[in-house]
């Protein structure tokens, strides 16, 4: 039995089959497999110490309906974030607050910038990973001196370090 996968973008949805078309038909072999693989949806957004937005991403799936709701959800966990922020002493948060089927995961740097994550179910590890990551490149741009503190980045390099990281550890 070979094995042929085949991607199909439709609405980011990867399709992987196993199968022949003799197993499709009626007495075929009963080893066929359908494997239906899901891109994940991901909303992250960087948050100053004075409550805006300073970056924000989305990775996976991008439906427009979502947008307005991604970042609702996310603004509205900050609250949680403030108070969870003092009952640990690491910068990771882990899971803060929960919305249907999605989780925001949040991490604090030092300097009181929030990095929010609202995702699907996905182990902590990565996630913790993703935070470290972002922070390192979040404090090469705070080093850098044409950019300002707590203003909106918009540089292309720090948005493609940002999906190149999200390739890695989330998607």
């Amino acid at each position: 039995m070979s094995t042929k996968f085949l991607k199909e973008g439709i609405d980011n949805v990867q399709i992987g089959m196993d199968c022949h078309r003799e197993m499709l038909q009626p007495g075929g072999s009963h080893d066929s497999m359908l494997i239906v693989v899901m891109a994940a949806s991901f909303y992250f957004a960087i948050v100053g110490t004075n409550d805006s937005p300073l970056y924000e991403a989305e990775f996976g799936i991008q439906r427009e309906e979502n947008k307005y709701l991604q970042q609702f959800v996310v603004h509205a966990a900050l609250d949680l974030v403030d108070d969870v922020q003092f009952m640990t002493s690491g910068c990771y948060l882990k899971a803060v607050d929960r919305y249907n089927d999605w989780t925001v995961s949040a991490y604090v740097t030092p300097s009181n910038a929030r990095f929010m994550l609202l995702h699907e179910a996905k182990p902590e590890d990565p996630i913790r990973s993703f935070f470290a990551a972002c922070h390192e490149l979040y404090l090469r741009t705070l080093l850098n001196p044409f950019y300002e503190a707590n203003t909106s980045i918009l540089s292309q390099a720090f948005d493609a370090k940002v999906h190149t990281l999200a390739k890695k550890y989330l998607i």
